[in-house]
């Protein structure tokens, strides 16, 4: 399991400290604190533009497993695990 800030999670800003620094940020279901100079060395680009591009976002993938998996679960076309 990965966890934190990797390829196509999807971030969010949820807090900052009173002084401003360290910052709260959710990640795929997960809270974390940063100092700035800690999350400077982050990359980040807008969901959005993942749309824009035409690619799809983390959460958009797993909902398309899930849906994927149910459609499977409802036929009875299971293979089992070697």
């Amino acid at each position: 399991m990965h966890m934190g800030f990797v390829p196509d999670a999807l971030v969010a800003v949820l807090r900052r400290a009173p002084a401003g620094d360290p910052t709260v940020y959710a990640i795929d279901g997960m809270e974390i604190a940063l100092r700035r100079e800690t999350a400077a060395a982050i990359h980040v680009r807008p969901a959005e533009a993942l749309e824009a591009a035409g690619q799809k976002t983390k959460d958009q993938q797993v909902e398309d497993q899930q849906a994927e998996d149910q459609r499977i679960a409802a036929s009875g076309q299971f293979e089992a695990a070697r």
